[in-house]
């Protein structure tokens, strides 16, 4: 949520500090520019899979389940406990994402598709990091 909701919130807002803050894979390619395609595929965090997605054709009846699916075979890795994900401000208790993570969600080669999304989209062979 951390690359999307930078991308979102510059999509809402339209400020050069907003557009600033999303992360470089997730400002639009010329082709998501300048092609319409179906609004999902801009959370995809990988452009070069993002433009795959916006050229290929589809079906429009299966594409509605498209979404759920490419979003549930996303997956990033996590080296660190469980713990180390929350920081908690000491002197004022608000418990936020913690920087190791934020560091860790912002690197784009530390996310990667599960194994079987590559069964439902044999298109992203190659194109993508398949979960370790």
């Amino acid at each position: 949520m951390l690359l999307c909701g930078r991308y979102l919130k510059w999509l809402i807002t339209g400020s050069i500090d907003d557009y600033q803050h999303v992360p470089l894979c997730m400002r639009p390619t010329q082709i998501q520019a300048t092609t319409p395609h179906e609004m999902w595929i801009d959370l995809v965090p990988w452009p070069n899979v993002r433009d795959l997605l916006i050229l290929e054709v589809y079906d429009p009846i299966p594409l509605r389940n498209i979404p759920i699916t490419f979003a549930a075979l996303v997956t990033l890795h996590w080296p660190s406990s469980p713990a180390e994900l929350i920081d908690t401000e000491s002197w004022t208790g608000v418990v936020g994402l913690s920087p190791l993570f934020e560091r860790q969600a912002l690197t784009l080669e530390n996310w990667a598709l599960e194994s079987e999304a590559l069964s439902i989209f044999p298109q992203l062979a190659g194109h993508v990091k398949i979960a370790w």
